[in-house]
């Protein structure tokens, strides 16, 4: 009764009303049917919207065992699931929950409803995760809605925020459908290769080659995989290797603000953002075009901070990489 009581919140246990519940069991005593699963996953089955949250689990237990994702009754009567992540010697425990309104949930957080929620429990000094699931029938009218809801939960500095899509979750196929990116190899500048090669084996730089998985995760990774290495790692930076790869992208000096083509895709919030940086510049691949912004350093200083602006055919906004 102790156990209960603290998983659903304050209050004392009352026998009347346990009297009342009994009753109400009995009373439906024949309409009662047998299970062939146990009760907790009886519990989780309704707590899911879509074909694609069922997806996103099956794929986590598919990694990490079905024994490392159960669903658990968390404060409040609330539900949701615990994944166990073991790697090596290290253990960490990841509380999911799926459709948490963010704003009920954490005062002055954007009003958004997510599609998951998870909370490194193993540490208290990490940000919320956020999960958003894309199905292009719920989602392709609504993209710029979507994205511009990701910046403002992004822009609030207390969550990391992932959208992952069908492609992503199909088996074998998050590396051959995923959507080109202007960083993608083949996309980027081909002398881009070349440039990254000597900056990884020259000596004067080898500070920065801890950074080369994170730039090679970045240009080459599915999303869903790069989600992975997220879960597994104890401590994740992926703010350095971006803003490094922007610095190496736009070259010693990069070009004026008012340079950047086509100027009527950069909206005025965009351009209100990326005028705090110094040197500026752009990638294209398709109809999506990037608006970069960087810090005046070189390689050898390291890289603080960077910010880009997208847009396309249907994307209008930009995008915080703080």
């Amino acid at each position: 009764m102790k156990s209960y009581r603290t998983q659903f919140g304050p209050g004392e246990p009352r026998r009347d009303r346990a009297l009342q519940l009994v009753d109400a069991v009995l009373e439906q005593w024949e309409a009662l049917r047998p299970v062939d699963r146990a009760i907790n996953e009886v519990l989780g089955a309704d707590l899911l919207e879509s074909e694609l949250e069922r997806r996103f689990l099956d794929k986590l237990a598919g990694v990490f065992g079905r024994k490392s994702l159960q669903p658990i009754v968390l404060e409040q009567g609330r539900r949701g699931f615990q994944l166990t992540v073991k790697e090596q010697h290290d253990v960490t425990y990841w509380q999911i929950e799926p459709q948490v309104q963010l704003d009920a949930r954490f005062a002055g957080a954007p009003i958004r409803r997510v599609d998951f929620l998870i909370t490194n429990k193993s540490s208290a000094q990490q940000k919320p995760i956020v999960v958003e699931l894309d199905g292009w029938e719920h989602h392709a009218g609504r993209i710029a809605v979507d994205l511009d809801a990701r910046l403002d939960m992004l822009r609030s500095g207390r969550f990391e925020v992932w959208t992952l899509t069908w492609d992503d979750l199909e088996d074998g196929q998050g590396a051959q459908s995923a959507t080109p990116h202007p960083f993608q190899p083949g996309a980027a500048p081909l002398a881009l290769d070349g440039v990254l090669a000597n900056l990884w084996s020259h000596d004067q730089f080898a500070h920065l080659r801890p950074q080369k998985q994170g730039v090679d995760r970045l240009r080459s990774s599915p999303s869903f995989d790069a989600f992975l290495d997220r879960l597994r790692a104890p401590v994740w930076d992926q703010l350095t290797p971006l803003t490094l790869f922007s610095r190496v992208l736009l070259g010693p000096k990069g070009i004026g603000l008012d340079q950047l083509s086509p100027p009527e895709r950069l909206s005025y919030e965009g351009r209100v953002f990326l005028e705090t940086a110094e040197h500026f510049g752009g990638a294209s691949v398709g109809d999506l075009t990037l608006f970069i912004g960087a810090p005046n350093c070189t390689p050898s200083h390291g890289p603080p901070a960077g910010r880009s602006a997208a847009s396309g055919a249907t994307i209008r906004s930009f995008i915080p990489w703080c």
